[in-house]
């Protein structure tokens, strides 16, 4: 049985992130560009892709938060009546109560709250602030008064806004770096194969934190 352990936990922590795709004789002999190389890239972003995936789903206890902290928005970040500040901070607050430098934290949004906060700086609160530009609310607001980064992602699900230190949170366990391999089809074209194996485990959940009910 202790013999056995190792091969049991290797089997549940082992995830394949993988692709596949051919590519006609035709199309690399024809095409004006490298066919074969930009099919590749295309994949391999695909691969990249599913881990990306795989991790933020751990991160965010797959947005249904149980073991992470998480806090409704005050009001839905694309009316007039939001707080968007006071939001972002309620969960920097709950992660320096655990202890944590959130001196370099990470703001994850979707393209659509991004927009939302862009507008409700620029518009909602901006416009009574003379000579204040978009340039000026992501350097003064967001890296200065708040101190954190922005990344926008369609990782990030609807109705939702990550706030936390990622690289503390989770750690992705690599059990083999992403890897390409092709095969020549004869007379017919090429087979591509492209795959990653590890897993994301949640070791910090207090550094992590989800903004939710954002969108109306």
């Amino acid at each position: 049985m202790i013999h056995e352990a190792p091969d049991i936990l290797h089997k549940l922590l082992t995830r394949k992130y993988a692709v596949e795709g051919t590519i006609s004789r035709e199309d690399i002999k024809s095409a004006d560009i490298d066919v074969l190389a930009r099919s590749i890239l295309r994949l391999t972003r695909a691969v990249v892709k599913k881990v990306d995936t795989r991790i933020y789903d751990i991160l965010t206890d797959s947005q249904t938060p149980v073991s992470i902290g998480t806090g409704a928005a005050s009001a839905p970040w694309d009316v007039a009546a939001a707080t968007i500040v006071g939001d972002i901070m309620s969960g920097v607050q709950t992660i320096q109560e655990s202890d944590y430098d959130t001196s370099n934290y990470i703001i994850a949004m979707n393209p659509k709250n991004n927009k939302d906060m862009i507008t409700y700086f620029i518009d909602t609160k901006g416009s009574s602030i003379p000579g204040f530009s978009s340039e000026q609310m992501n350097k003064s607001i967001i890296t200065g008064l708040l101190g954190g980064r922005v990344i926008v992602s369609n990782n990030v699900a609807a109705d939702s806004v990550f706030i936390g230190l990622p690289a503390t949170a989770v750690t992705w366990k690599s059990f083999e770096d992403i890897h390409v391999e092709t095969e020549n089809l004869m007379g017919k074209g090429t087979r591509i194969a492209i795959w990653e194996n590890g897993e994301a485990i949640l070791t910090d959940p207090n550094a992590s934190y989800l903004i939710t009910n954002t969108d109306t």
